[in-house]
């Protein structure tokens, strides 16, 4: 026994001063990903703004970073530890050096994009951490501008706006007008064949 209490004793000690499981991998990836279009498009600004701050697409008030799409259409945008909980509101702003994926096209071309009167916008009711996924397409945006146009009697006080309840009821019903089994800006509509 006096021979194993030394061991049990070291044994211990590594235990103790081993970090818990509790311990939070720094290195890991927190933010949101994404594809923005349908078909994709490459090489366009992702802006992502807090939605309690958020005031309007002509505004910057309430961002919090912005990335740019790879050719593939896709976006990884790291977000701030502070940004947890908050709603999110995503806008692509395609422009100069924007390109879309022509799928049904011979060899399936680059093709310039040019965005027309307002950005691509989606919205997510709360980051949770992790990566959470949002695209970014036209039938989101129908259900962002139909979020804004609520009137304040619809979700009441403050900045309700982007309560999570209030999101998730207008998403429920652009998806139900779209005829899909998610929301929009949670499962998207699914990519052309032969995008992946």
């Amino acid at each position: 026994m006096k021979k194993l209490l030394p061991l049990i004793l070291a044994c211990l000690a590594a235990v103790a001063l081993a970090p818990g499981c509790d311990d939070v991998n720094r290195g890991a990836f927190g933010g949101v990903i994404g594809v923005v279009g349908h078909p994709a498009i490459g090489n366009c600004q992702v802006e992502v703004y807090d939605g309690l701050n958020f005031e309007s697409l002509e505004s910057s008030a309430g961002l919090i970073t912005s990335g740019t799409t790879q050719s593939n259409g896709r976006f990884s945008i790291p977000l701030p530890d502070w940004a947890l909980g908050r709603p999110l509101v995503l806008v692509a702003r395609p422009g100069t050096g924007a390109v879309y994926r022509d799928f049904g096209a011979t060899g399936a071309p680059d093709i310039p994009f040019i965005a027309p009167n307002q950005p691509w916008v989606s919205v997510l009711s709360e980051w949770l951490g992790g990566e959470s996924y949002s695209p970014i397409n036209p039938i989101t945006t129908i259900a962002f501008h139909a979020l804004m146009r609520l009137p304040g009697s619809e979700f009441g006080p403050g900045r309700q706006r982007f309560a999570r309840l209030t999101m998730r009821n207008v998403q429920h019903a652009v998806a139900a007008n779209f005829g899909l089994a998610l929301g929009p800006s949670v499962g998207g509509v699914t990519p052309p064949q032969g995008s992946e």
